[in-house]
């Protein structure tokens, strides 16, 4: 275990140790609540300013500044737990270090490096390091930047190997035989209905020369605007006998490609209620999330039936 040493991706270079860096999830997350606790802020002062310039104030007019207040307090309450449930973590051969403790690697009872994992309200994907005397220490793939990285140091160190990561998206499929699973780009009502309303803007300001009609370019722009942000729901998937493929019908230009045999395992995930993902964790530990509102239920349920039948292990959460 001493001599273990973890070597990042094919550049040769070894580590003695490393530290956890958070994601820009995590930043957006604590942004928003913050960005909302002030705009409460704001309109709780607002309150106390009219009572300051003998506005008449009733009873019910209390609630609202009531209710800002407890969304204050709230917010602030959220960022507070997610900088304590996301800690920094420093890993060295010999111990794991957060904020003030020290944890040894000798008093690591049992490590779970995939699988759904206790958030402050819900579950997020991640590892579990579970110590002798009770202790959990979680690593979330959504909110530490270098998660992966983190897994394979602690891998290494514990059963004293070196992984080395294998680059995606360097492999010719041109002679693949490629199945895919999608039911086309229009099964999504969202992405069709903004296309439609966009294109029909479009045509409209092509063919008209009144100045009103340029009108009309503002909420165009709004749906252009938006339109990409619809690319994270429209990936769709294909595989092959030594590969899986990622593709998505807004980023057209991009594709991710895993040899089946450098994935450790498939998760079909719910993001919500009514939408539907699937994430990569490949044997490096690297986890990509998919939303892919393109699939149907037997589109999920024959590719289920394809990984299996490849010796992929399928999580199945839907």
């Amino acid at each position: 275990m001493i001599n273990a040493r973890f070597q990042i991706g094919l550049s040769g270079s070894f580590m003695e140790s490393i530290t956890s860096k958070r994601s820009l999830y995590f930043y957006t997350c604590n942004i928003s609540f913050l960005f909302f606790a002030c705009i409460s802020l704001i309109l709780e002062f607002k309150f106390i300013q009219k009572i300051q310039n003998g506005y008449t104030i009733v009873l019910s007019d209390y609630i609202q500044p009531i209710l800002f207040l407890i969304l204050f307090f709230f917010l602030i309450y959220l960022v507070k737990c997610y900088l304590q449930t996301v800690p920094t973590i420093t890993i060295d051969k010999k111990s794991i270090r957060i904020k003030n403790e020290i944890y040894r690697i000798n008093n690591i009872k049992h490590i779970v490096y995939t699988g759904k994992q206790p958030f402050i309200y819900n579950y997020k994907e991640g590892a579990e390091i579970t110590l002798y005397d009770g202790t959990s220490i979680y690593i979330y793939d959504e909110f530490y930047a270098n998660a992966a990285s983190l897994k394979v140091f602690l891998d290494s160190v514990i059963n004293n190997r070196i992984i080395i990561n294998i680059p995606i998206n360097t492999y010719n499929i041109a002679n693949e035989n490629i199945k895919y699973f999608t039911q086309g780009i229009f099964s999504n009502i969202k992405l069709f209905v903004i296309i439609l309303i966009s294109c029909t803007l479009s045509l409209f300001l092509m063919f008209t020369t009144t100045i009103s009609a340029y009108i009309l370019f503002v909420p165009l722009a709004t749906f252009v605007i938006i339109t990409p942000f619809l690319c994270g729901e429209m990936y769709y998937f294909g595989i092959s006998e030594k590969y899986f493929i990622i593709r998505n019908y807004v980023q057209f230009w991009k594709k991710d490609v895993y040899p089946l045999s450098f994935i450790r395992e498939v998760v079909h995930e719910p993001r919500h209620k009514y939408r539907k993902g699937l994430r990569i964790i490949t044997k490096n530990y690297r986890s990509e999330f998919c939303i892919a509102q393109t699939l149907d239920d037997n589109d999920w349920k024959e590719l289920k039936r394809c990984l299996v039948g490849r010796n992929i292990k399928v999580r199945d959460e839907l």
